[in-house]
Parts: structure tokens; sequence; C-alpha cells
């Protein structure tokens, strides 16, 4: 029998066809034009930029990554006991990193001798006789035998001669303190063990009443300097440091109650879901917090 229909045939057959492809080559296109889904490392604050870790700065079990105060020369009395900085209470001159920190997070755990003091200085300037004339101090000390231990803003974990280190839990001489700061703009925190004892601006009215009250009031170097060094203070007592982690951080950075003791952290929220369940782009999901 004639087929009339012949063409009519084939161009359905070719209809079909391009209708059952169309889904392919749409999706096909669209991912030409994003690009692949971007896995996001959870350290990382934004897609591109440079993740935010921590620099133990004796990885490398040598001093290193330190300096003298007063000159390069590091002074006598301090050394490498495998990974950990040790004073061992003679010598002179404080010990400094080489670089300078403007916002950034320090993680250090310190053991302190019998009626021991020592001290963690931040934004120290060079120039002067000695670190704590520009740098603020995390105070190290065996609270229950040296002197400074009878004041609260003179006791371990003050923010020396300013502000006390509040609800605080220390551990006995002999034992690891596990201490934190960070710095951030004019905001200063303090954790020790695990506890934050100090939370203050830099900027404040009661900062001002705080230092017109104190010893550093006419002191003009005191808390200027924006980018600068981290001492370690010779204080004539043998000390400890180990572990000692730091990190650069942005502005905006809101891991501050990280660590800090049950009910004063914030949980994260998760960022809004995209497509199947991903994080949308540009998103990350919380991790996990730095042990």
């Amino acid at each position: 029998m004639y087929n009339r229909y012949p063409l009519f045939r084939l161009s359905l057959l070719l209809g079909l066809t391009v209708f059952s492809l169309t889904p392919a080559l749409a999706v096909s296109a669209q991912e030409k034009s994003i690009g692949p889904l971007e896995i996001i490392d959870s350290n990382v604050g934004s897609a591109g930029a440079a993740p935010k870790k921590f620099v133990d700065l004796l990885e490398s079990k040598d001093l290193s990554n330190f300096r003298g105060y007063q000159t390069e020369e590091i002074g006598s009395g301090w050394d490498i006991d495998g990974k950990q900085l040790v004073f061992d209470g003679s010598g002179d001159g404080d010990i400094i990193t080489k670089e300078t920190y403007d916002n950034f997070e320090l993680q250090v755990e310190w053991s302190i001798s019998e009626g021991g003091n020592s001290g963690i200085l931040f934004r120290v300037a060079l120039g002067d006789d000695q670190p704590y004339l520009s740098g603020p101090e995390f105070q190290v000390l065996d609270d229950s035998k040296h002197e400074d231990g009878k004041s609260e803003l003179t006791a371990a974990g003050a923010l020396y001669g300013l502000y006390p280190a509040t609800g605080k839990v220390l551990r006995p001489v002999g034992s690891w303190n596990k201490s934190r700061i960070k710095v951030e703009g004019d905001r200063v925190q303090h954790f020790l063990n695990g506890v934050k004892v100090v939370d203050v601006q830099s900027d404040s009215d009661d900062w001002n009443a705080q230092l017109g009250k104190s010893k550093f009031k006419s002191w003009e170097k005191f808390n200027k300097t924006i980018n600068g060094h981290i001492a370690f203070q010779n204080h004539g007592s043998e000390v400890k440091f180990r572990n000692i982690r730091i990190k650069r951080i942005q502005s905006g950075d809101d891991s501050d109650d990280e660590g800090a003791k049950k009910g004063d952290q914030k949980p994260a929220e998760p960022p809004a879901d995209g497509p199947l369940g991903l994080p949308s782009r540009g998103g990350v999901r919380p991790g996990q917090p730095i042990k």
C-alpha cells in the first residue's frame, strides 16, 4: 500500500528526539554558566579567602620564631626543651615573636614555678627599656605564694593592673594552665582553663577610668601600638610555655566565646541550604570548635 505520509512520520520522530534531549542540554548549559558546586572549608571566612589557620610557634623545636627584646639575640636563660619554651630563672631579657600582630588569637599553656611570676604581653613596640611600657599583660603567677596574688588586679589571668580575672579556675603549681588571648580592634579577652575571665574595650570610658587609677596613666606608649610583638616575660622565675599557637583574625570573627565555659557560648546558626540540601553558594556549615 502506498504510504502517503513519509515526511509527516519523519518530522514527528525528529520532534520527539529533540524534546527528550532538551532537559539534559539545559542542565549542561547551566553547569557551564555557573561552574561546579563549591565545597567551602569551614575554616575559610568566605569563598576564595585564605584559611584561618593557627601557626605553632614551636613546631620547629627551636627559637627561630623568636628574638630578644633589646637585641636580635635571645638572652641567656631561654631555651627549648622538646616543644616547650623554658626560662630557667637566670639570665636577662624578655623574648618576643619576630612577627608582629594586630588582630589575633593566641593559645598557650604555661606552668609556673613555686612563688613564680611571669607574663604574656601583646601589641608590644620596640625601642623601650621594657616591653611592658607599651604592651598590656596577661599575668602568669603562682597566686598562692607570690605577693601579687594578694590583689585581683595582679593575680593570674588578670589584665595586669587594670582588670581582674573574674570567675577563674587556676590549676596548682606544677600543673599546666591553658590560656587564650584574643585581641580584635579595641576588644581584649582573656580565657583561663576554658573560662572567659576578662572582656574589655580599651576605648571605653571604663577603661579610661581604670587606666587613670593605674601606674600606666602617664606612660605615653602604653596600649598605643596597633601592630606589635608578643612577649614572654623574664621576671626572675622558672616558667615553661608549650603549645604556643597563634592565628591572625579578621574583623567580625565571631569565635570570641570559643572555649568559654558552658552557658557563655551562643550556638552558630546554620546557613540557608540550597537545592538538594547542600549549603547555598557562599555559605558554610559551622565547623567544630578548636580544642
